[in-house]
C-alpha cells in the first residue's frame, strides 16, 4: 500500500540540480482593490459570413488566454494567479511590456495588479504571470475581471489595434465553508529536511519517507565516497507537477496516492543525493554528464534498470540520439532516451576505463560555447579521445553485443508510456505539463503556508479513469507483461485521439464505468485492477484523501456493481 503514495519522475527539463533556469519574473504592481465599478458596455461583434475572421496582426488576446490558479476550482479565500498569454500577431518580437488586471472595469482604482509579459517556461511562452496577486477574502460568487495588454500604449510599432488587447473573464468564486483547510508541516530525519501539506498522504507515510531518505544517502555517499555537508531540503507536494518534480534551492517532489507517473522513492532520492555530493566535490560538468551520473550513481532512471541491454534495445530500434546532439540539447530531448544513454555512457566509460579516471573527468571539464564542445574537451584531456572517437568505440561495443528482446521490449513501452503520460497532461491538466508547468515559488509558499497550488487538481471522472489507466499500464510493464502494457497505453491513446470519447476503446469504456461505480458510492479511486468481470479498487473515502480503502465489483448483466 505504502507504494501506491509515491509519483517521483523529476521534470524533464526541470530535472533535478540541473534544473534549467526559468526567467526571473517581475513581481507583479499589486494594488488594494476598491468597489468594482461598473463594466463599460460592449458592442456585439457582428460576422456578415461563417468565415472564421483571419488572426490579428499585431498584439493581441483572445477567448482562454487566461488560466486561473489554483484549479481546478477556485474559493472565496483564495489567493489567486493567473497566467495571461499575449500573442505577437506580427511577429514583432515583442516582450516586456505591461499587462494589466482589474476587476470589472478598468480604472485605476479598481487594479488588482500589473506586471510585464515576457517568454514563460521551457516553451518560451509570451505571458504575464500574476503569482497571488488577487486575495479573494470576502467575495463570493461570480466575479469579471478585466485583463489588458499595453494599458499605457507603450508599444508604438506592433500593437497598432488596441480593440483587440482586452478580454473581459467571469470568475466563479465557491464558498469558503466548502473549502479544504490545509497547512504546511515539517520533519526532519538524519539526511533530510522535510515540507508537507496536511492531510496528505505524505503526512500519513512521513515516517517511511524519512527512513527511505536516509538509506538512499547512505547508499550514495557508499557509492561516491563523499559524506554529506548539509542537509538536503525536500517539499512533498500533494499535485503531479511534468513527470514528479523539480529542483532550485529545494527539491519538490509529487508524492500520492494515484500514481500515474510511476517511480520509485528511493531511487529519487538517490538521485537528488547523488546530484547534492557531485556538488559539493566537483566542478560544472555538461548537462548529460550530470544527469547521467545522477541516474548511474541511482541505478536507474524512475527505476533501477540495467543501463547497456537495454540500450543495445534501444540502439536496435533507431532511436539511439548521437552524444552532439543530445550534449547541447538534453533536457529537450526525448526523456527517457536521454537520461539512459547519459547512465549507460557512464557506465561505459566506467568498466572499460576505470572509476579513478571517470572522476578525473569529473574536475576537468572548462567552460565553452556548447555543451558539445565542454564534453570534447574534458574526453580529450583525461582520455586522449574525442568525442567523436569515444561515441565511435562506444557504439561498436553496443553494436557487438545480443539485442535482449525482453530489454528492447522493456524500453520501447517506457518511451511510449512516458509519451502518453505527457499526452495526456497536454490534454487533460496543461499546467502540468512539463514545456508549461505551473510552478510558482515553492519557498515562499511554505513561508506564507499557501498550499493550493500544491494540492488541487482536476479530479473529474475522465481525470481518474485515464490516471488509473496508466498505473496499470505502468504495473503491467513494471512486471515485463508488455503485451498488457501495449494494451492499456493503446486504450488511453484512443481516447486521446478521438477527442474524450471512452467508448473508442472497450477497455477504456470499463475504466469509466468503474470509475463512477466508486465515485456515485462515495469514494474516489486511486487504483483499478480489472480481471474480466471482476475489479479491485483501491480507494479514498470522502472528506479522508489519506486514508485507502480496497472495494471489489462485479460485472452483473453488463453492469458494475460493489460486493
Amino acid at each position: 500500500m505504502r507504494r501506491l503514495a509515491f509519483i517521483v519522475l523529476i521534470l524533464a527539463t526541470l530535472a533535478c540540480n540541473a534544473l534549467t533556469p526559468q526567467p526571473t519574473l517581475p513581481p507583479p504592481t499589486i494594488v488594494p482593490a476598491a468597489t468594482p465599478s461598473p463594466l463599460p458596455t460592449l458592442a456585439p461583434t457582428v460576422s456578415p459570413t461563417e468565415t472564421a475572421s483571419p488572426e490579428p496582426t499585431d498584439l493581441y488576446i483572445a477567448p482562454g488566454d487566461v488560466i486561473f490558479h489554483p484549479e481546478p476550482v477556485l474559493y472565496s479565500g483564495d489567493r489567486v494567479s493567473l497566467e495571461v498569454f499575449a500573442h505577437d500577431g506580427g511577429n514583432f518580437g515583442l516582450s516586456s511590456f505591461s499587462v494589466a488586471v482589474y476587476l470589472s472595469g478598468p480604472s485605476e482604482e479598481t487594479r488588482i495588479a500589473t506586471t510585464r509579459a515576457i517568454p514563460y517556461g521551457i516553451g518560451e511562452r509570451l505571458q504575464a504571470t500574476f503569482v497571488w496577486a488577487w486575495d479573494t477574502a470576502g467575495l463570493q460568487g461570480t466575479q469579471l475581471l478585466t485583463v489588458v495588454l499595453d494599458p499605457d500604449d507603450e508599444i508604438q510599432i506592433g500593437d497598432e489595434n488596441p480593440n483587440n488587447n482586452t478580454l473581459i473573464v467571469p470568475v466563479d468564486l465557491l464558498p469558503s465553508a466548502e473549502l479544504s483547510k490545509t497547512i504546511w508541516l515539517k520533519a526532519e530525519s538524519d539526511c533530510c529536511l522535510f515540507n508537507y501539506i496536511s492531510g496528505s498522504a505524505a503526512e500519513r507515510d512521513i515516517e517511511l519517507i524519512k527512513a527511505t531518505a536516509d538509506k538512499a544517502m547512505n547508499y550514495v555517499e557508499d557509492k561516491l565516497g563523499r559524506q554529506q555537508e548539509s542537509k538536503m531540503v525536500f517539499n512533498l507536494i500533494d499535485r503531479l507537477l511534468g513527470h514528479g518534480g523539480f529542483a532550485s534551492d529545494t527539491i519538490t517532489i509529487t508524492y500520492i496516492d494515484r500514481d500515474y507517473a510511476a517511480g520509485s522513492l528511493e531511487n529519487v532520492f538517490r538521485h537528488e543525493a547523488a546530484h547534492l555530493l557531485d556538488r559539493q566535490s566537483f566542478g560544472d560538468h555538461p548537462t548529460l554528464i550530470t544527469e547521467g551520473l545522477a541516474t548511474y550513481v541511482a541505478g536507474g532512471h524512475f527505476k533501477e534498470e540495467p543501463f547497456e541491454p537495454r540500450l543495445v534495445g534501444l540502439l536496435a530500434f533507431g532511436r539511439y540520439i548521437p552524444l552532439t546532439e543530445l550534449a547541447d540539447n538534453f533536457y529537450p530531448s526525448q526523456h527517457e532516451i536521454g537520461y539512459l544513454e547519459g547512465a549507460a555512457f557512464i557506465d561505459y566509460l566506467v568498466n572499460t576505463y576505470g572509476w579513478k579516471q571517470f572522476v578525473t573527468l569529473l574536475g576537468a571539464f572548462q567552460p565553452t560555447n556548447t555543451q558539445s564542445a565542454m564534453l570534447d574537451g574534458g574526453l580529450r584531456l583525461v582520455y586522449n579521445k574525442s568525442l567523436a572517437e569515444m561515441e565511435t568505440e562506444w557504439l561498436a561495443h553496443l553494436r557487438a553485443q545480443t539485442v535482449d528482446p525482453r530489454w528492447q521490449a522493456d524500453i520501447a513501452d517506457t518511451i511510449t508510456f512516458y509519451d502518453t503520460v505527457r499526452r495526456y497532461q497536454q490534454v487533460y491538466d496543461p499546467s502540468a505539463h512539463f514545456l508549461t508547468a505551473w510552478i510558482p515559488d515553492i519557498q515562499r509558499a511554505v513561508r506564507e503556508n499557501i498550499t493550493a497550488d500544491y494540492s488541487r487538481h482536476p479530479s473529474s471522472l475522465e481525470n481518474i479513469a485515464l490516471e488509473t489507466m496508466l498505473i496499470e499500464a505502468d504495473r503491467q510493464l513494471e512486471t515485463g507483461n508488455y503485451d498488457l502494457t501495449e494494451h492499456y497505453l493503446a486504450a488511453v491513446n484512443a481516447v486521446l485521439e478521438s477527442g474524450g470519447n471512452f467508448a473508442a476503446d472497450s477497455l477504456a469504456t470499463d475504466y469509466l464505468a468503474l470509475t463512477a461505480s466508486a465515485l456515485d458510492a462515495g469514494y474516489e479511486p486511486q487504483r483499478i485492477r480489472l480481471d474480466s468481470d471482476s475489479a479491485a479498487i483501491t480507494a479514498s473515502r470522502p472528506g479522508q484523501p489519506s486514508a485507502l480503502v480496497e472495494l471489489t465489483l462485479t460485472r452483473v448483466d453488463g453492469t458494475w456493481r460493489m460486493n
